[in-house]
């Protein structure tokens, strides 16, 4: 009977490969500062294929990481300036919004800062109206001039309001039965 035990693969031993002291001698030689840090190998390489510009996941090359932050930050801002170009050149239309509840007037006052930074200080009631990244803030309580754009924004909201809030008002006038909701409760 032929002897099978050499031609059958050997067991993997986990602890084969260089060890924890040699990958740790391994990651300071590529400028890790403190990798004795890790008690684990398998941390140790996932540090040293990220120090040489490699990402290593279940053995597999892993795409080069991109930070794709940057690029919608700068696309977003982008839109943002085009938008504000675009107000800036309509032509203005007197705005007023009323005050709701114990909301006080409100102010908006836009400074530039000597390090050429904008910004914006706010106090009491505002609206907000974000267009294509680009955020108008309408004080209420006073009468401002505002883009035709923004007016057009404020009066769609306005709209909706009002007529979301008429489905609950007590004195609305029920559609399927033609009678007013008063007169079905009295």
């Amino acid at each position: 009977m032929p002897d099978t035990r050499s031609t059958q693969p050997k067991p993997t031993n986990s602890f084969e490969g260089p060890s924890l002291e040699d990958l740790q001698a391994k990651a300071k030689d590529l400028g890790f500062p403190n990798p004795e840090i890790f008690t684990v190998k398998k941390q140790l390489i996932a540090v040293i294929g990220n120090i040489k510009g490699r990402v290593v996941v279940n053995k597999k090359k892993a795409a080069p990481l991109v930070n794709h932050a940057i690029s919608d930050a700068k696309r977003w801002s982008g839109k943002a300036l085009i938008m504000k170009k675009k107000l800036d050149g309509q032509p203005k239309v007197h705005v007023f919004l009323s005050l709701t509840g114990k909301e006080k007037p409100g102010a908006v006052k836009e400074i530039t800062g000597s390090d050429g930074k904008r910004k914006i200080i706010t106090s009491g009631a505002i609206w907000p109206v974000i267009q294509n990244g680009h955020c108008t803030l309408v004080p209420k309580g006073v009468p401002v001039m505002v883009p035709q754009q923004v007016q057009e924004a404020l009066g769609q909201s306005q709209l909706k309001t009002s007529v979301a809030g008429n489905e609950f008002l007590v004195d609305r006038d029920e559609q399927h039965e033609g009678i007013s909701m008063q007169e079905a409760l009295g």
